[in-house]
């Protein structure tokens, strides 16, 4: 077999080296968008707001998109919605929240989060709010409140929310499996004498 020199041997490892980190990037960035994509899975995005639209636009449809927000007790429900600044101005605001109510007309004003609260946005740009709800035990599990957020400045309509406990806890909650119990086993001593 041909020996090697030192320069090659070097070479040779170096270049390993860089594989086995590019291929440690990659299964790093492939978890990571996986990851993203679980936490992304979750959020809703069915409205898209904006003003100033120079497009005619089509008769509204009877009943307007909701942002549902739903949960387990002690978990987080998270929405989101896009705001798009079609102005010819500069605006900045803030997100408010209106009060929600059920369909027997007991209102609540849960603590949502607004990420950002506060938008401000150029002509033309665009902005992603996330709505965050945490879900506790005061809830109802199955009752639905609705409730409303608005843009003042930038949105025309209010972007309707659905924020419920959900109802089937139990079976959205994987079981515990039991453990397989280990089988006893006797051995025989051998009676046979030593001579």
């Amino acid at each position: 077999m041909a020996e090697t020199s030192p320069f090659s041997d070097m070479l040779q490892r170096s270049m390993r080296a860089n594989l086995d980190y590019y291929e440690s990037v990659i299964r790093l960035t492939t978890g990571y968008f996986e990851a993203l994509a679980g936490i992304w899975g979750n959020v809703k995005l069915p409205v898209r707001l904006g003003t100033g639209s120079a497009q005619p636009t089509t008769p509204a449809k009877p009943a307007a998109p909701a942002i549902v927000l739903e949960e387990a007790a002690g978990q987080e429900a998270v929405g989101a919605f896009l705001v798009d600044n079609k102005l010819a101005r500069r605006v900045s605001t803030a997100v408010a929240t209106s009060a929600f109510t059920d369909d027997s007309g007991r209102q609540i004003q849960p603590p949502l989060r607004i990420v950002p609260g506060t938008l401000t946005l150029d002509p033309g740009q665009s902005a992603l709010v996330q709505v965050i709800a945490p879900i506790g035990d005061d809830l109802e599990p199955g009752v639905t409140f609705r409730g409303e957020l608005s843009v003042p400045g930038l949105a025309e309509n209010g972007i309707r929310i659905v924020l419920r406990r959900r109802a089937d806890e139990e079976a959205a909650a994987p079981k515990p499996r039991k453990r397989a119990r280990k089988r006893k086993t006797t051995r025989k001593r051998s009676t046979t004498k030593k001579a």
